[in-house]
């Protein structure tokens, strides 16, 4: 039984040309299965951490680890499972290696959100 204000349409009604234009457009399930696993990458906290630092600006390892609070090794952790999954690429200069984001991760619109519960 369907209650007032309900977020359902109140009758069975469908748009011929929208499904069959967003069927088409819709990538397949194969393709929504990566992207989903890749998605997974940056649920969690420290990862999404350090992608929301490094959309700001490129950092070593070390910085990240002073940023963040958290041990080298699990920043460096999570630097892999990111660059792996092709959200951070790294840089060489001597003895140190920066890492930022690739476009993958700026389509996230890290940048514009800012750091939450930051003005």
């Amino acid at each position: 039984m369907s209650k007032r204000g309900s977020d359902t349409c109140k009758v069975i009604c469908f748009n011929r040309r929208k499904i069959e234009t967003l069927r088409q457009a819709l990538p397949p399930v194969e393709d929504l299965k990566r992207e989903a696993e890749s998605l997974k990458t940056i649920g969690h906290p420290g990862r999404l951490a350090v992608l929301f630092a490094l959309a700001l600006e490129e950092c070593c390892v070390c910085d990240l680890s002073h940023i963040l609070g958290q041990p080298v090794s699990t920043v460096s952790q999570h630097l892999r499972i990111l660059k792996s999954a092709g959200f951070v690429r790294c840089r060489h200069a001597g003895k140190l290696v920066f890492y930022s984001i690739t476009a993958s991760a700026s389509a996230l619109g890290l940048r514009k959100r800012g750091f939450p519960g930051r003005a």
